[in-house]
């Protein structure tokens, strides 16, 4: 993903438990740098969709 990113900058990604959900926007909202550094995919009802 980075070759395609002008600058081609590092990606890191980081596994944080129960962050596909409401924990992840919580995180990124309050600690992330506002210049969009930092990307985050948030799942809401995922889980309940596989279930039904």
């Amino acid at each position: 993903m980075g070759a395609r990113i002008p600058g081609n900058p590092n990606i890191v990604v980081t596994n944080v438990p129960g962050a596909s959900s409401n924990v992840l926007a919580r995180q990124i909202y309050a600690t992330a740098p506002k210049d969009g550094a930092m990307i985050g995919e948030v799942f809401h009802g995922g889980a309940m969709a596989a279930a039904a």
